[in-house]
This record gives structure tokens, sequence and C-alpha cells, in this order.
């Protein structure tokens, strides 16, 4: 059953949303019927051939990191625009949130890397100077989820 999951489905549905999402942002066909039966034909197509299907499975890590960067991206993005009702407080004091654990899971190795040697800031308070920075964005994100207007 693995092995037909890799060889035959993760492909067929890596087209057929590929090809299903390329249909509709176009607006090629207005249907989203005949879209949908067009990108199943074509996935089809697609792993009925045994080259065309490795290549997916050779392609599938590196888009699933492309896909993965374009939507932290847009994450990060939305959080800095403003939306009809003013901006994402919650979205905000998520990231901080994660970047604050992200921090405190790596240690001094990941400052160790960043540092230029011979800096007059040592590791340990380069990364306090982070958390304070991170914790006081939290708490005035975290103000201004609670003072915002309903």
């Amino acid at each position: 059953m693995a092995f037909e999951l890799m060889t035959f489905i993760l492909p067929f549905l890596f087209i057929l949303a590929l090809v299903y999402g390329a249909l509709d942002i176009s607006s090629v066909f207005r249907n989203k019927a005949v879209n949908a039966l067009i990108a199943v034909v074509i996935a089809f197509f697609a792993v009925s051939n045994a080259g065309i299907t490795e290549m997916i499975i050779g392609v599938m890590p590196w888009a699933a990191l492309l896909f993965i960067a374009i939507f932290f991206v847009k994450f990060v993005l939305n959080a800095f625009k403003p939306g009809k009702e003013g901006r994402d407080y919650t979205l905000l004091l998520a990231m901080l949130a994660l970047l604050g654990v992200f921090m405190a899971s790596q240690g001094t190795e990941l400052i160790n890397d960043w540092l230029p040697s011979g800096s007059p800031i040592s590791e340990e308070n380069f990364i306090l100077i982070i958390g304070i920075i991170v914790i006081l964005g939290i708490i005035i994100t975290a103000y201004n989820i609670q003072t915002k207007p309903k």
C-alpha cells in the first residue's frame, strides 16, 4: 500500500491540484466541474507515464518546500497588512510567540553563526535583547487586541 501511495496516489493528487489550481486561477473555463474533469484527465495521463511519475516524485519535496516558503511569506505579509477591521493583532501575536519559541529552542548556536567574531555583545546578551524585544512585542500586541474596538 505504501508503494502505491508513493508511485500513484501522491503524484496523481499533486498534478490534479496543480492543474485544477491553474485552471481556476486562469479562468479559461468558468464552470468548476469542467475544470475538475480536465484536471482529473490530465492527472491520469500524467501518472500513466512512468517517466513523468518518477520526475514528479523527485520534484515533490522541493515543491513542498517552495509551497511552505510561499505560505510563510504570505502569512507574514498578511500580519502587517491592515484588513477591513484594521490590523490583525492575533496573527502578529502568534508569530511573535513562535519566534520566541524558535529562539529558545536554538540557544546560542544560532547566535554564534549570526554574530561576527570579536563582537562586543556576547551571545547571551544578544539573546536577552531579542527576548526582551519579543516579549515587549507580545505585550504591546496583546494590549492592542484588548483595546481594539469591536
